[in-house]
This record gives C-alpha cells, structure tokens and sequence, in this order.
C-alpha cells in the first residue's frame, strides 16, 4: 500500500503530517501503520521519536505499532525491547506478533529465545509458543509437531495439537492424520 511505498526518510515527515491534519481514529490508524513501517527500517529513529510523546498511551500505542515492524525484520531486536515491558495484555499482544514474525523466517531460533525468556510469565510463555508452534506448523507440520510434542503440560500440548487438527483438517485432512 501507500505507507509500504513511503522511503524511511520520508516517515517523519509523513508521521508529522497525520499528527497536524487527521483526526481521532484516522490519525491512530495511519500512525500506527506509519511508525510499524518505521521499525521495520530504522527502528532506532522511530524509538527515539516515539519517547517524544508526553502522553504514556500514545506512546505505548506506538512503541507497539514499532514493535510489529522490528518483529518483522530484526526479532532478537524485537524480543530484547520486549523484556523492557511490564507484563500485562500489550505485552502479551506483541509476544504474539513477536512469535508470528519469527517463527515465519526462523522458528528454531524463536525457541531458543523463548527457552530464555525467564522473566516471562506462563500466560506470556503459553502465548509465544502456541503462536508459534501454529505459524511454524503452516510452513512446516512435522518439525512443529515435534516441537510441541516436547511440551511438558500434557493439557496445553494438547491444545496446540487441536488448533493444527482445526487448520490442516478443514484444508489438507490426510495429511492431518498421517502426521498427528
């Protein structure tokens, strides 16, 4: 779209724009999508102009929108700036886009980090790895598969296993059971 076509220069003064000429939902819409498209170039600058907002709920509101775009493109980045965060439901919202985004370019390396990730709470752990194990499991079934089959809550794992059965059962059904 417009905001993908936009050179990381010209976010700034793009971002300036919105914040003088749109209004309400439009300007949180577009700003959003302005400062993730930021993070996924210089996330750096984004960071630095997203600490200029005095107002905490705009600025938690676009320290995620820069998130999603470091998740996409710089992970590790991503998850280091994660742990900064208090736990609560934005942390477990960009836990889920963090885990998404990797597991789509390098799930092995996801797991690695989320075996590190001691300050995160179950609920945060269970979020990272059911997503990812979901995402992963689209591009590749059996090492997904296997990866949860190493989970050591029989419950959850299970879980995991039901949402594979609800996607690849409705689209590719014997595969599902020559795998599961």
């Amino acid at each position: 779209g417009l905001v993908r076509s936009l050179w990381p220069d010209d976010l700034p003064l793009a971002i300036a724009t919105v914040e003088k000429t749109a209004a309400g939902k439009n300007r949180t819409f577009l700003r959003a999508n302005l400062y993730t498209r930021w993070g996924e170039c210089d996330s750096r600058a984004a960071f630095a102009q997203a600490d200029t907002y005095a107002n905490a709920q705009e600025r938690n509101g676009i320290i995620y929108a820069i998130l999603d775009g470091v998740a996409r493109t710089a992970p590790v980045t991503a998850a280091e700036r994660i742990l900064s965060f208090p736990s609560g439901p934005k942390r477990i919202s960009i836990v889920r886009v963090l885990a998404s985004s990797w597991a789509a370019t390098d799930p092995k390396a996801a797991v690695a980090w989320i075996d590190k990730f001691a300050t995160a709470t179950v609920l945060e752990r269970r979020e990272f790895v059911s997503t990812l194990a979901v995402t992963w499991a689209q591009r590749d079934l059996k090492s997904a598969l296997a990866y949860v089959q190493k989970q050591p809550n029989v419950k959850f794992r299970t879980e995991i296993i039901y949402k594979f059965a609800n996607i690849w059962g409705l689209s590719d059904p014997r595969s599902l059971v020559e795998n599961i």
